[in-house]
């Protein structure tokens, strides 16, 4: 399955790193090439016979050529390892349903949480990360469901929390809205939330009852806000309250607080539960179902705020906090171009069957050279493709259709009088 791909080494199913990325890019390219089937550009025609271009979301141009051709070449990653990216490639900037553009913005979100939590733990302070959740059905509708959730918080942000703060020394929060799906109760969204503290809840020997003090004073505040929705709040499960303790040290404090928080994208369902990129992957291997399910969703999250944090809090900590736009068109500073590609070619191998881009970066990743690139592209787009060498792109070569006609390309190659290279 699809679904396989998702997740850290100890999810994807390999403990090498490189078979990890190179599954999750994988991914990347099929959730991609189904938000382009679902909510790609399309024309409609009135009564009148007038043809209007129409699209129903960013996500189903992301990844779309925006000019005569897209350059391909190696980068940097965050990790330091070498990277085969694209350039000159449309974006959308969605963190919650584009696995592509979700895992730069959040692996950067989750760069700011350390960075907060780190300088709040290193001066003396301490946290806890709190599960918000609610009762839903399969009956629910997907806008509905994700509605009340985002109303409920901010309700409770704004009600007797406020008193809470005060109470049990909270000076800061960073909250994220996740979502699974199960086909016994449907969606089923919720909060994370980290609650920054100016002393420890729930870690003194002689107060064994505080963390559920704290807890009851959550699950009240939490009660109430879901109760002006009609909804309501499970007392065991609906407030869950996970103290950081001081021996777990920095490293962990600081790793498990990100993944609960910003790196859905690398998170698996529990049980019967899938996380909403499983779902996309299923419909993207063919399951209808799950197909319908994910449509549902996409229109019911587009447009939400998936991250919130007390006001001024990056600013307080020195932190640039970009827009998800520009973490998602940034492609870093170091770019050594390798090729460029015509769009023709390239909207070719977006549409063809199987992740053929993402198969051309491996290569690149590999320094494999540019006729290795060229002979890919023709074989698995069933089309000739040569390498041009003019000097029009300063000298760099370009990868388009031969204008030959017939035979595939294969392993030989020579150049022509215009500086054509062309594969025989």
């Amino acid at each position: 399955m699809a679904t396989s791909a998702l997740g850290n080494t100890q999810t994807s199913g390999s403990t090498d790193p490189t078979v990890a990325r190179r599954a999750r890019d994988r991914a990347q390219e099929d959730l991609q090439g189904l938000n382009r089937r679902l909510f790609g550009a399309r024309v409609e025609v009135d009564d009148d016979g007038e043809e209007t271009w129409t699209q129903e979301h960013r996500c189903g141009s992301c990844g779309v050529p925006l000019g005569e051709r897209v350059a391909i070449g190696r980068g940097t990653s965050r990790d330091g390892t070498q990277r085969g990216l694209f350039r000159g490639v449309e974006t959308c900037g969605s963190a919650n349903v584009c696995l592509r553009c979700a895992s730069k913005i959040r692996a950067a979100k989750a760069e700011h949480s350390g960075l907060v939590l780190r300088a709040h733990r290193e001066a003396g302070g301490h946290a806890v990360l709190v599960t918000l959740t609610f009762s839903h059905s399969i009956d629910d509708q997907a806008d509905e469901v994700i509605d009340d959730a985002l109303k409920a918080w901010s309700g409770f942000n704004s009600g007797r929390f406020k008193t809470i703060k005060n109470r049990w020394g909270i000076v800061d929060f960073i909250r994220v809205i996740e979502t699974t799906h199960s086909w016994v109760n449907g969606l089923h969204p919720h909060h994370h939330v980290a609650l920054l503290t100016d002393r420890p809840i729930g870690q003194d020997p002689d107060d064994p009852h505080e963390l559920l003090d704290f807890q009851a004073d959550l699950y009240q505040a939490w009660s109430a806000a879901l109760e002006t929705l009609g909804r309501e709040a499970h007392y065991e499960i609906g407030v869950d309250v996970e103290p950081v303790r001081d021996e777990e040290g920095v490293g962990s404090y600081i790793s498990k607080i990100e993944l609960e928080l910003t790196r859905g994208d690398l998170k698996r369902g529990r049980g019967e539960s899938r996380s909403m990129w499983q779902v996309g992957l299923d419909a993207a291997d063919g399951c209808q179902r799950s197909a319908a399910v994910w449509a549902d969703y996409v229109r019911a999250i587009r447009a939400r705020r998936w991250i919130s944090t007390s006001e001024g809090l990056w600013e307080r900590f020195g932190i640039n906090d970009r827009t998800d736009d520009e973490i998602a068109e940034d492609t870093g500073d170091e770019f050594e171009e390798v090729a460029l590609i015509d769009s023709d070619v390239y909207r070719a191998a977006l549409k063809a069957d199987g992740p053929v881009l993402t198969e051309v970066r491996h290569l690149v990743e590999a320094n494999a050279p540019v006729v290795v690139l060229a002979l890919v592209l023709s074989r698995r787009l069933k089309r000739q493709v040569e390498i041009d060498f003019r000097a029009e792109d300063d000298g760099v070569p370009t990868l388009r259709w031969s204008d030959k006609v017939g035979a595939m390309a294969g392993s030989r190659s020579s150049t022509d009088s215009g500086g054509k290279e062309v594969l025989e």
